[in-house]
C-alpha cells in the first residue's frame, strides 16, 4: 500500500516550505513504553506520571540502511531566510512515519 503526505507551512513574513512524499507502507516498529515523571516547579511534592507508547515505520534511513520505501519526494522552500537554505541542496537522511502515539498521564 502506498501512502502520500503533503505538507505546507507558511509564515506571516513570507517564508514558505512545501513538501510532498509518497512511500510504501512497511513493517510496524513498536517502541517500549516510556515512563516519565514531571515534578512541579512551584510545589515539588506534586508530580505527574506520563506513559507514552508509539508505533512507527522506518521509511528511509541512511544510517541504519533499511529498505528505501520512498517512491516520490518533492521539497520546495522560498522567501526570506529560506532562499539560501534551499539553494544548498540538503538531502533527507531519515523518514519515520509515526502511525500513532498514545500518552496517558496521572497524578499519584
Amino acid at each position: 500500500m502506498t501512502e502520500t503526505q503533503d505538507w505546507l507551512f507558511r509564515a506571516a513574513s513570507g517564508e514558505t516550505l512545501e513538501m510532498s512524499v509518497a512511500f510504501a507502507r512497511g513493517v510496524d516498529v513498536r517502541r517500549n513504553p516510556a515512563i516519565r515523571s514531571f515534578i512541579s516547579a512551584t510545589n515539588p511534592a506534586t508530580y505527574l506520571i506520563s506513559k507514552e507508547e508509539r508505533v512507527m515505520q522506518i521509511v528511509r534511513n541512511a544510517t541504519t540502511n533499511p529498505p528505501d520505501r520512498v517512491k516520490q519526494f518533492r521539497f520546495k522552500g522560498s522567501g526570506g531566510s529560506l532562499r539560501e537554505a534551499v539553494r544548498r541542496h540538503e538531502r533527507v537522511v531519515s523518514w519515520d512515519n509515526n502511525i500513532w502515539m498514545l500518552a496517558r498521564s496521572r497524578h499519584p
